[in-house]
């Protein structure tokens, strides 16, 4: 009888913790989630680093090792765009931008089908700009490069005014 007690106890205990609600999200925890953030961002890698299998493609590296690089940065991303820090540091940077009232009505939206639309198309939105601004992007990285060597140059230090080296000891 004391087992049929105890087993009660348990059952009834296990059944309690099960209908206790799950730690209420924050506002911007919610508006990630409706925006399927990690999703977002993983989708947006892809599309962007598609440019560079364009690339890898288009010098002769073969189909297969095509599929086997896109497989392990999709990995990668995965990865990356998961993390709890990343997600920390993520709701940190909206809630240093958007106001706790400008977030809830951002979730409101992307609860929206346009909403949902919206963040549908965004990775591929990007990934069609890039390839739009990529050819002004390279006729100009020549003379930007010159620039920069140049600002760099009238920066550095002429090799006789390195600082010595630290002796051992000091």
């Amino acid at each position: 009888m004391k087992t049929f007690i105890f087993l009660s106890f348990l059952l009834a205990g296990n059944c309690l913790s099960a209908a206790e609600p799950a730690a209420k999200k924050t506002p911007t925890e919610e508006l990630l989630e409706v925006m399927r953030n990690e999703e977002l961002a993983v989708d947006s890698a892809e599309a962007a680093f598609n440019a560079t299998l364009s690339q890898l493609k288009a010098s002769g590296i073969p189909e297969a090792a095509i599929a086997e690089i896109r497989t392990e940065a999709r990995a990668m991303y995965v990865r990356i765009f998961s993390g709890p820090e990343l997600r920390k540091k993520t709701i940190e940077l909206y809630e240093k931008h958007f106001t706790p009232e400008e977030i809830v009505e951002m979730t409101e939206f992307y609860r929206t089908p346009l909403g949902q639309k919206t963040l549908s198309a965004m990775p591929s939105i990007m990934a069609d700009a890039m390839k739009v601004a990529m050819p002004a992007v390279q006729k100009e990285m020549p003379a930007f490069q010159r620039k920069v060597a140049d600002i760099v140059g009238k920066y550095k230090k002429p090799a006789g005014d390195a600082p010595a080296a630290p002796k051992d000891g000091e």
